[in-house]
């Protein structure tokens, strides 16, 4: 059996931490090495001590390094890299739970299928209750096309060749879409993506975690796009390219207006609602969206 290493990066979340790192000691696969990655610059005394625990109860060998400064997620998967000897590699955010199924699934199918790296299905659960399923499936051919406009497999989804990793050379510091970026570079020097057809991740997002100020996310948006339009136009054909493009612009268009002091306006414009009469509403929905497409057109 080929050595998987898993990256488990966290900061200060000891608790879902100590799930996301039993879900991976519950893995049916026998080779597995685990490195952690803290990227919480402060006391790890208690990150240290529920690592010891379990390295007590496990044949994995499980490594732990701690960054001296806060680097941020993509830059701290990439330290774990560095640290990994397995012939693939896969990826765990502490907030999220591999089912028990996952690293072997994902390795079977790689190796019987024509690619060099894959996803799993997930399931996002949201302040504890079932959010959304994700069940996007990639087609074999024109992968980037596809891809430039959807994210096909989260971070802690996916799984890859080592020798995937090493030549693109790992993530890019970007506020977000830092999994999205990296599964359309990896496709852009020939690589190709596969997915395995079942649910074997739990993703879980907290509201309070997703809330950030307009002004971060205009920057993050803005950043995004640069890379989404950077893609769509290394994509061959003319006409999909074109029609990827337009799709975009008017994507960009509504995410600004939407994070931006715009909104405050667009809430007021939709206080004008009247819920006794929906038709009504309807009216003032397409009034508003109308607006939106003459003015940003």
């Amino acid at each position: 059996m080929e050595l998987v290493s898993v990256i488990i990066t966290t900061y200060n979340r000891n608790d879902k931490f100590e799930r996301a790192l039993k879900s991976v000691l519950n893995q049916n696969y026998p080779n597995i090495e685990i490195i952690i990655v803290n990227d919480y610059p402060g006391d790890d005394y208690e990150l240290v001590k529920i690592i010891n625990k379990y390295s007590k109860l496990t044949n994995f060998k499980i490594k732990y390094k701690k960054n001296d400064v806060n680097l941020g997620a993509p830059l701290s998967r990439n330290e774990g890299i560095k640290e990994t000897k397995g012939k693939y590699i896969c990826f765990l955010d502490d907030d999220d739970v591999f089912l028990p199924l996952k690293i072997s699934e994902q390795v079977k199918y790689i190796k019987k299928s024509n690619t060099d790296f894959c996803y799993v299905f997930s399931k996002i659960y949201r302040n504890g209750k079932l959010r959304k399923i994700v069940e996007n499936r990639i087609l074999e051919d024109d992968q980037l096309s596809q891809a430039v406009t959807k994210t096909f497999g989260g971070t802690s989804s996916l799984l890859f060749k080592r020798e995937v990793l090493e030549n693109v050379n790992g993530f890019l510091k970007i506020p977000c879409g830092q999994e999205w970026e990296l599964e359309c570079r990896c496709i852009l020097n020939g690589y190709k993506m596969g997915y395995v057809d079942k649910v074997l991740l739990y993703t879980y997002e907290n509201s309070n975690e997703l809330s950030i100020t307009n002004s971060k996310n205009e920057r993050k948006i803005k950043e995004l796009y640069k890379y989404k339009f950077f893609y769509c136009n290394k994509i061959s054909n003319m006409e999909i390219r074109d029609k990827i493009a337009r799709k975009l612009n008017i994507e960009y268009r509504i995410q600004k207006i939407f994070y931006s002091d715009k909104k405050n306006n667009i809430l007021l414009y939709f206080k004008q609602f009247d819920k006794k009469n929906p038709y009504y509403s309807l009216k003032l929905i397409m009034k508003f969206i109308i607006k939106v497409f003459l003015k940003y057109d």
